[in-house]
């Protein structure tokens, strides 16, 4: 799948620019999502939930998100990447603005590197304000122009979810709301893509810019799992999370071959909030 060589080639972009030809390993972000529902009794199916929940995000005024991001890449050499990111959506309005703090690292034959990197993300309806800094360097802003969903927020997950096919689990508590449990079904170019998108917004500078590495090998998926947790008295989503492990093969003295594992986990919280124009930002 198209979506699958994405995956790669984010990952791998970042690697080759750094170290050049690498081969073999197996990849771990270290993140168990698998949720543990207790049964319901409930006539609803799972596809008549996620309907009930993508008909309740529209519309949605305010909202905040808290989201983590890994990825664990592993051959010759290692790079991972973590992340946490804290938003919040004025959908009334059309303004976003979000924080992300990660880290960085390389890692060969026992002697590793990394570096400490910040995202700023500040979005209207039709400008997006985006500053990334490392731990010496405080960026600047960058400006493009964008009606397109900021990742994170519901509008990205409607386009993820749009089209998987949804079991119910059960229910669960997820900070203190009962929810009901939806596992899906979605293709890996569905996750691939959400994945992508997010690091290539809030992830380290230049993440995902170079060609380099851009021919690699499709990849077989090992593992995927994709779950939604959805508010039973709202219907409104308040947790969505993935994770997903490949192996891709290398081709030539530019491409990489190992493996790569990927998460996400993103929970939603529905409350006022008041954005505030950062500093530096014409708006």
């Amino acid at each position: 799948m198209k979506g699958r060589s994405a995956i790669v080639v984010v990952a791998v972009v970042l690697l080759t620019a750094a170290t050049g030809c690498i081969g073999g390993g197996n990849a771990d972000v270290g993140a168990d999502i698998a949720p543990n529902p207790e049964p319901v009794e409930t006539d609803a199916t799972g596809e008549e939930v996620l309907a009930s929940a993508l008909g309740a995000t529209e519309g949605v005024g305010a909202y905040s998100v808290e989201s983590e991001t890994r990825m664990d890449l592993a051959s010759l050499f290692g790079v991972s990447v973590e992340m946490e990111t804290s938003g919040e959506f004025d959908g009334g309005n059309g303004v976003a603005y979000t924080q992300t703090q990660g880290d960085a690292g390389v890692e060969f034959l026992g002697l590793s590197g990394g570096e400490r990197f910040e995202t700023d993300v500040y979005q209207t309806t039709d400008t997006r304000y985006t500053r990334k800094s490392n731990g010496s360097v405080t960026g600047d802003w960058n400006v493009t122009e964008t009606d397109g969903a900021l990742p994170l927020g519901l509008g990205n997950l409607r386009r993820t979810v749009k089209d998987a096919d949804a079991t119910l689990e059960g229910v669960e508590s997820i900070n203190g709301t009962e929810a009901y449990v939806l596992s899906l079904d979605l293709p890996a170019s569905a996750v691939g893509e959400e994945f992508s998108h997010t690091m290539e917004t809030y992830g380290p500078e230049n993440f995902g810019e170079d060609d380099e590495g851009g021919n690699a090998s499709e990849g077989d998926v090992n593992e995927s799992e994709t779950y939604l947790w959805v508010d039973r008295g709202t219907d409104r989503p308040v947790r969505f999370a993935y994770v997903m492990s490949l192996d891709f093969a290398g081709d030539g003295e530019n491409e990489a071959g190992g493996s790569v594992e990927f998460m996400g986990d993103r929970r939603y919280s529905y409350q006022g909030v008041e954005i505030q124009t950062p500093e530096g930002v014409d708006g």
